[in-house]
Order: C-alpha cells, then sequence, then structure tokens
C-alpha cells in the first residue's frame, strides 16, 4: 500500500478543510466561499489526496477524476490565471508536491486557502493523523446531516446516474449498500476526527444551510479569521434531490441499520442539534 512521505513540507497549505459530509451542502459551500476575496480554492473543487492514500478503493478511480476534472477546467477557462497554473505543474500526481501547487496560484497568496472533499471524512485514523501532522493548524468544519436523509439522498443519485448499469441494485456484487451505510456513520468518523484535531474541528448541522445560510457562513468567517462578507446566491439551492422512488426493501433496510447513529448524534451534539440536521 502505498503512502505519501512524513515529511512536513514548507508550502502554501490549506487552512481550511472540509471534510464532509456526502450530500450535505458542500458543494453550496464551495460556490460561496469563492466569491469571498479572503478565501481562496483551487478550480477542481474536490482534490481527494488524503482519501486518495487512506481509503484503498478511492485509488482506483480518483487518479482518472483528477485529470478529467483538470482538462475539464483547462479546456473552459484555459487562459484564466486562475486555471492555467494546473496546467503547468509537474509534481506526481496526488504527491504531497501535487498538493503543494495546487494551492500555487498567484492569487492564492495571502488568503484563507481551502480544500473542501467529503471524501475525507472516510479515511482511517491513521490518514487523520497523517492530516494533522502535514496541516496542524488548519481548521476542520463538519456538516452533519440527518444519517437516514443523507443516505437516501445518495441513493437517489446512484439510481440516478447515466452510466449506472442496468439492474445494478445497492444490494449488488459492487456492495453500494455498504458505503452508503458508512458515509452515514457519524459514531466512526466524528469520533476519529475529533480525537485527532480537538478543538480544531466545526460541526454544522446540514438543515441551517437553508433556515439561516449566512448565520452559518458567519460561523465559519469567524472560524477562519475571515471578514464578514456578502453573499447574493447564498438562498439559491445548488443541487436538488431528484424525484426517484427507492425501493420499499432498501429504505426500511437502511433506516434500520442508521437507527444508532441518530441516537449517536443526539447523545454527541444535543436534541436542539440533531433536529437541525
Amino acid at each position: 500500500m502505498r503512502f505519501p512521505s512524513q515529511e512536513k513540507l514548507d508550502f502554501p497549505q490549506p487552512r481550511f478543510l472540509c471534510i464532509g459530509a456526502q450530500k450535505a451542502g458542500t458543494t453550496w459551500l464551495y460556490q460561496q466561499l469563492r466569491t469571498h476575496p479572503d478565501f481562496w480554492f483551487p478550480p477542481i473543487k474536490e482534490l481527494h489526496f488524503f482519501d486518495y492514500h487512506y481509503t484503498p478503493h478511492n485509488r482506483q478511480w480518483v487518479p482518472r477524476m483528477i485529470k478529467n476534472a483538470t482538462e475539464r477546467e483547462i479546456n473552459r477557462e484555459a487562459k484564466h490565471e486562475r486555471v492555467s497554473y494546473i496546467a503547468k505543474i509537474t509534481a506526481p500526481l496526488l504527491s504531497e508536491q501535487w498538493y503543494r501547487a495546487m494551492f500555487g496560484a498567484r492569487h492564492a497568496a495571502g488568503r484563507i486557502c481551502g480544500d473542501i472533499t467529503p471524501a475525507y471524512s472516510m479515511i482511517d485514523r491513521e490518514g487523520v493523523e497523517y492530516a494533522k501532522r502535514l496541516l496542524p493548524d488548519t481548521k476542520v468544519l463538519f456538516i452533519i446531516r440527518d444519517p437516514f436523509t443523507r443516505a437516501m439522498s445518495e441513493a437517489r443519485m446512484m439510481f440516478t446516474r447515466p452510466n449506472r448499469p442496468e439492474g445494478r441494485t445497492l444490494f449488488g456484487p459492487n456492495n453500494d449498500i455498504k458505503g452508503l451505510l458508512a458515509r452515514s456513520s457519524y459514531s466512526v468518523s466524528v469520533s476519529r476526527w475529533r480525537e485527532v484535531f480537538g478543538d480544531n474541528i466545526h460541526f454544522v448541522a446540514f438543515k441551517r444551510i437553508a433556515t439561516e445560510p449566512l448565520s452559518v457562513l458567519a460561523e465559519i468567517e469567524k472560524l477562519n479569521g475571515a471578514r464578514s462578507w456578502n453573499y447574493p446566491k447564498a438562498q439559491e439551492a445548488v443541487y436538488s434531490s431528484k424525484t426517484v422512488e427507492i425501493p420499499s426493501d432498501i429504505s426500511e433496510y437502511v433506516q434500520k441499520e442508521l437507527e444508532p447513529e441518530r441516537d449517536f448524534i443526539v447523545r454527541e451534539f444535543g436534541a436542539e442539534f440533531a433536529a437541525m440536521t
């Protein structure tokens, strides 16, 4: 198994990580913070650096996804400095040097660089500890969505993917149901990241993005020491769930399996927080 070196490098590093959850408003957050003059993000939203090294299954598809996203951005805005710098990166893909270079744009200097990759919530303990060593002062944000509704939103996405093989189900040989449940297993991911990052991790209940988006953004500004900013499109939804009927055997199974995760959120954050997930 390949791992990045454990050497701490002196490079322009992200001071802000959003680690998830998947289907919990991370694209909305990326689009909002990109309008803020104090923040800077690479043109590729999800860099997948840590999960590539510490989630074995992801190594099968992350390089292809990064290459495709890079080509897409270069083809769309090749002459724009915000994008053109990535065409000059010569470091091996997904190496520490590559990760450093992704934050090496001229306009990133002096700003709060961020990396928003929901898959980071799923990396193992060794990966979280590596992230802490590499980025010791980074602030971490974790958006918590109700385990069951998050899983159902992901299931609808799975069922509507254009390249999904005919007849493939969540219970099939690809075992999609296992990953779907794992991404709602906050008792594992929250505990792991909190143990390593301590007070440097902040949690937001998902429904607050819809009910009080400006308050959520103000919290993130405060967390990162950024100035207050006006977000004219904060009320706009990025994605809305497609209308897909999930088979009852799947929804009932998922709901039962995730009941302990709902109980964990109530114990860990309180009933008021849980009600807003």
